[in-house]
């Protein structure tokens, strides 16, 4: 019975938010992300404000981020079609000398990549052919703006900037990664 009380409870409340309206600093952004929203084909959550739908079959969820007091920046998460794992892990290189300093790093022999990320998977050989020229290029090119984190299940971006202008692009880059990887 608690059990049951529990999810009736969590069901009432995800009905009773999408009456509510966001915080007044997120107000000026639901017209905007409805506009790219249906530019891409998306829906818009407006209590959020939160863009949310499918992709080419890749689920996709933009949502604000809270960073300082009262500051907001985009979050971009897309999850990847199912697919054959690999243990793929793909996160911004923060250390001094990466590549002994985090344990094992893949390196793909293209210098300003592995300069870049930390790279980890069950074989090095599969996670080098999986990452494409292509691949590579649009991984760096968003993480030039953000930091990005790959894994076998998706990428997740933070950091992003609410301007609908240049979050679009990077949902592009983020599919074309997806597309790149066959996944």
């Amino acid at each position: 019975r608690l059990v049951n009380n529990m999810m009736a409870l969590s069901t009432s409340l995800d009905a009773a938010r999408v009456h509510v309206s966001p915080v007044e600093t997120l107000a000026g952004w639901v017209d905007q992300w409805g506009e790219m929203a249906a530019r891409m084909g998306l829906d818009l959550e407006p209590w959020l404000p939160a863009v949310t739908g499918s992709l080419d079959g890749r689920r996709v969820a933009i949502a604000p981020q809270l960073v300082n007091e009262g500051e907001f920046f985009a979050e971009l998460s897309l999850y990847f079609r199912p697919h054959r794992e690999i243990g793929l892990r793909i996160y911004q290189q923060t250390e001094p000398n990466g590549y002994r300093s985090v344990g094992q790093d893949i390196q793909v022999k293209h210098p300003e990549f592995d300069d870049a990320f930390v790279i980890k998977g069950y074989d090095h050989k599969v996670i080098i052919k999986t990452l494409t020229e292509s691949v590579r290029r649009e991984l760096l090119a968003i993480n030039a703006l953000a930091p990005i984190e790959v894994e076998d299940r998706g990428l997740h971006v933070s950091n992003l900037p609410m301007d609908p202008a240049q979050l679009e692009p990077l949902v592009q880059r983020a599919c074309a990664i997806a597309e790149g990887l066959g996944w």
